[in-house]
């Protein structure tokens, strides 16, 4: 599993996974905010299950909240005033610091610690797909063009991030934490047009 979700979308989430008739082993947070990192203490006890998290995200994972924001527009204000403040704290069973392969838990991929919308995010490539949770976020349409996430505190930093991404990974389909998939080529136009 990808993040763990908002608590307000718990019920949906796991009505999807019965839905689909999955067996979750294992939960990767992208970031310790409260719409990835949510449920992750229901979905250990529930279930059982590891959770992996980013080390500069500790803190947010022991106070159960979003740590310092910073909106990049209005509507990101408005997205803040209408967000879930916290969240039930846990402790990651496994924190990643480095690179990390996942094929020790059968999974064809790794996990790379990425700084920037917090400490401790991470990116993930499974196969020849990467969630690159905030690094960026889809448009609100629907289609498959980037944006600039709702929340960053260095811009430039964020673009920094971005570009190492392109450089480094082939994957054409990158799903991010908000409003759906883009893809490779979009995001480098994306990139060029800012």
């Amino acid at each position: 599993m990808i993040d763990t979700g908002d608590p307000t979308e718990l019920e949906s989430i796991e009505e999807t996974i019965k839905d689909l008739g999955l067996k979750v082993d294992f939960a990767i947070v992208t970031h310790g905010h409260v719409d990835h990192a949510g449920n992750g203490k229901y979905f250990r006890e529930q279930y059982g299950i590891e959770i992996m998290g980013g080390r500069g995200d500790q803190s947010l994972f022991k106070e159960g909240t979003n740590g310092k924001i910073c909106p990049t527009s209005g509507s990101a204000r408005i997205v803040q005033a209408l967000a879930t403040e916290s969240y039930d704290v846990f402790e990651p069973d496994i924190y990643v610091e480095s690179e990390l392969d996942l094929s020790e838990m059968g999974v064809k991929g790794k996990v790379t610690p990425m700084p920037g919308h917090t400490e401790g995010s991470l990116v993930i490539q499974i196969e020849d797909v990467l969630f690159v949770g905030d690094v960026l976020r889809g448009e609100p349409s629907g289609n498959t063009d980037p944006a600039i996430h709702f929340f960053q505190c260095d811009l430039a930093h964020n673009r920094r991030n971005i570009s190492k991404l392109v450089s480094s990974y082939d994957c054409e389909t990158w799903f991010t934490g908000h409003m759906g998939s883009v893809k490779k080529d979009a995001v480098v136009t994306f990139l060029k047009e800012q």
